[in-house]
């Protein structure tokens, strides 16, 4: 182990971190986020606090955050031990605490009420433009398309998501996110589990060949998508959706608001995902 002087210590981190350990590089460093890459692929990212925390992230302090981007350079290697992370004279102490990021299928989802939320916020996906306008009726083709897929996902017919992982810009590609917005719908939902015990939303195919269709990045989310584990961020907005769910509007639109930060257009791909499902699971109900 290389012998550190300079210590920080993260307020908390995903429990997907106590799962790595051996050599790491600095993958890239950007304003709220410093991607480190352990072995072929396992992605950790380091955040400041103030932005939630993802599948498998590590929250500094935004002092300590701003110091580590300004003495970490992309490529550089470190290595980690029963969750001590050390890049030359820099050591990030194990955390204070670790946070379970599973999503927790207890109750319905009141679809109607979150997709309406989504439709009077402002964000912008990285495909389609605006979201006010695209989940409103009618969609376009492409969008139709996509709902009608995870339509004949819930009924247990065979459905295939490859042409679309991967596709559109982004270090987590625009398709991608909203992938992730559908899983976060898929097991956030108490009526969805016995379809989730019977099939996984992606076939074995697609999920062992994700790091051919994607980001190194974007493949992190989504195996941890189909895993159920979500940032907090989405898991914030998925509860307060819950039919006896106390939030108000008000609470719901400025979770909204949040995770439209995320990212260039993440945020908003993720929404449209979300939405898309709100859609599919409205006209799922309607069938039963």
């Amino acid at each position: 182990m290389q012998q550190a002087n300079i210590l920080f210590t993260p307020l908390a981190a995903s429990q997907r971190m106590q799962q790595v350990n051996g050599q790491i590089k600095c993958h890239s460093i950007y304003s709220k986020a410093i991607n480190l890459c352990a072995g072929k692929s396992k992605l950790l990212t380091i955040q400041k606090t103030g932005q939630g925390i993802s599948p498998f992230g590590i929250v500094l302090t935004a002092q300590d955050f701003s110091f580590l981007a300004d003495s970490l350079y992309a490529g550089q290697s470190g290595e980690i031990d029963q969750q001590k992370i050390i890049f030359g004279s820099l050591c990030i102490s194990p955390p204070e605490r670790y946070l379970n990021l599973r999503a927790e299928p207890i109750a319905k989802i009141d679809s109607q009420r979150l997709l309406n939320s989504i439709c009077r916020s402002h964000g912008i996906t990285g495909l389609y433009g605006g979201l006010s306008t695209l989940l409103q009726s009618p969609l376009n083709s492409e969008l139709v398309d996509i709902k009608r897929r995870i339509s004949s996902w819930l009924q247990g017919k065979p459905v295939t998501w490859k042409d679309l992982i991967g596709k559109g810009p982004g270090l987590t590609p625009s398709m991608d996110d909203t992938l992730t917005g559908i899983l976060l719908m898929i097991h956030s939902d108490s009526r969805f589990g016995l379809r989730l015990q019977q099939s996984d939303f992606f076939s074995r195919a697609e999920y062992s060949q994700l790091e051919k269709l994607t980001t190194m990045v974007s493949v992190n989310y989504l195996q941890c998508a189909a895993q159920g584990i979500f940032s907090t961020s989405l898991l914030h907005l998925s509860r307060a959706a819950r039919d006896d769910a106390s939030a108000r509007e008000a609470k719901t639109k400025m979770l909204i608001e949040r995770i439209l930060c995320l990212g260039h257009h993440s945020g908003a791909d993720t929404l449209l995902g979300i939405g898309l499902a709100c859609l599919a699971l409205n006209e799922y109900r309607h069938n039963e």
